[in-house]
């Protein structure tokens, strides 16, 4: 790289070099002054660029990449928790708490237990990050050794036809940027891939973290040009982070660094971390963003209604914020209908969005964390959905339900890839 810093450019009858417009290659121009009368016209910057002060555009600009939107992550700043948090056990292997990151482990895993919730940064965390909420998941009980066929990740699923910008399975198959801000108490290399449903084709990368300090990490992939995604309403990448993986395990052993087949070895390769073995073992993760190109841009903020529109294209519930369900039972989370003369009951509709698919649907009678009940003019009845759509409910059947009597519930609605 060359530099080049040039003090003051006079422009000859108001322009600088009006027939040899500025060509930026890659170098660094550094100019001292640029009077005022001097207009550049038809410059080219190619590379890196930096300006400085006040700088006045005429005509368009016109980005390569876009200005807004460029985020293919929903909730990636960890702002939105309608769930609540999630004890992680043999029983459940995983689950939600922030919305749409998901924990996944092996059935395999003997000992380990933890918790995923949602964590408020400190004021210096937010100035190191920039962003005022992160996942968080502690170790509640350790795993006593991590044998070869055990792992643990975080999973995030794009929606396909989200997708279809990035032309994969083509010859223009475009690189993509994840970054994002990670934390743990272990120190090491951490793996994390991508995983593409349609053709099972992934690609994987590596990143190293010190103990209890946040890193802003930033991995480009390359576009993939075997495989397409399908244009439709199922799973499109999925992301996966790595935290209980033996390094020299099933899961760990064979190269992933381009595209290629599925398979359980290239899951995460690189992965050297000893994650899980101690009650003191923590990660933490904020900020993530997926984008097109090959450089990570600033974090794409949104708002938080923005954000929860999202989020409830894949679940949505009755439940008022910080109320966890199937543990809260207050009043204010349900919702109350009146039963037809058949002991039937309407649901309001329509939902908050449309949803990904027909959900699946919980219900819970009010007052009660028992699941397939409505409360029916005080007494729990068998009840359940009739005809999900993406849109609302056709009605709740209600098993021997009496007619003209409040029915009284809480509701889960399920629509997550």
């Amino acid at each position: 790289m060359s530099t080049i810093k040039v003090d003051k450019i006079t422009g000859r009858t108001g322009s600088a070099g009006a027939s040899s417009p500025l060509q930026f290659n890659g170098d660094t121009l550094t100019l001292g002054t640029i009077n005022s009368g001097v207009s550049l016209a038809s410059a080219t910057l190619t590379g890196t660029t930096t300006l400085t002060g006040t700088t006045t555009l005429t005509g368009d600009l016109v980005p390569s990449t876009p200005l807004s939107h460029r985020n293919m992550i929903i909730n990636g700043a960890m702002n939105v928790y309608q769930r609540g948090s999630l004890a992680i056990t043999q029983t459940n292997n995983g689950g939600f708490a922030l919305d749409r990151f998901k924990y996944n482990q092996s059935a395999s895993i003997g000992q380990w237990l933890g918790t995923m919730s949602q964590h408020a940064m400190s004021d210096a965390e937010v100035v190191t990050t920039g962003h005022i909420n992160a996942l968080k998941i502690v170790t509640t009980t350790v795993e006593n050794g991590i044998d070869d066929d055990e792992y643990g990740y975080l999973i995030y699923n794009t929606e396909a036809q989200d997708c279809q910008n990035l032309c994969y399975g083509r010859s223009n198959a475009k690189s993509v940027t994840l970054s994002f801000w990670a934390k743990s108490k272990v120190a090491g290399n951490y793996g994390v891939t991508l995983y593409q449903q349609d053709g099972s084709e992934m690609i994987g990368g590596v990143y190293t973290l010190v103990a209890d300090t946040w890193k802003k990490v930033e991995i480009t992939f390359a576009g993939n040009t075997g495989s397409n995604i399908v244009n439709d309403n199922g799973q499109g990448i999925q992301i996966k982070w790595g935290l209980i993986i033996k390094s020299d395990g099933d899961y760990a052993g064979t190269d992933n660094t381009s595209w290629g087949a599925y398979a359980s070895g290239k899951l995460m390769h690189g992965h050297t971390a000893v994650w899980g073995t101690s009650t003191s073992h923590d990660f933490y993760l904020t900020g993530v963003q997926l984008e097109v190109g090959s450089n990570a841009t600033p974090f794409e903020h949104r708002s938080y209604g923005d954000e929860l529109s999202r989020c409830q294209r894949y679940y949505q519930n009755s439940f008022a914020i910080g109320n966890v369900p199937g543990v809260s039972t207050v009043n204010e989370d349900s919702q109350i209908s009146t039963s037809w003369t058949d002991g039937n009951a309407p649901f309001h509709n329509p939902f908050c969005t449309d949803m990904r698919a027909a959900p699946t649907v919980v219900l819970r009678g009010r007052g009660s964390t028992t699941t397939g009940e409505v409360n029916n003019g005080g007494t729990y009845r068998t009840a359940s959905a009739t005809s999900p759509s993406t849109k609302g409910i056709a009605w709740i059947t209600v098993t021997s339900g009496t007619g003209g009597q409040y029915n009284a519930f809480t509701f889960e609605l399920k629509a997550e890839l």
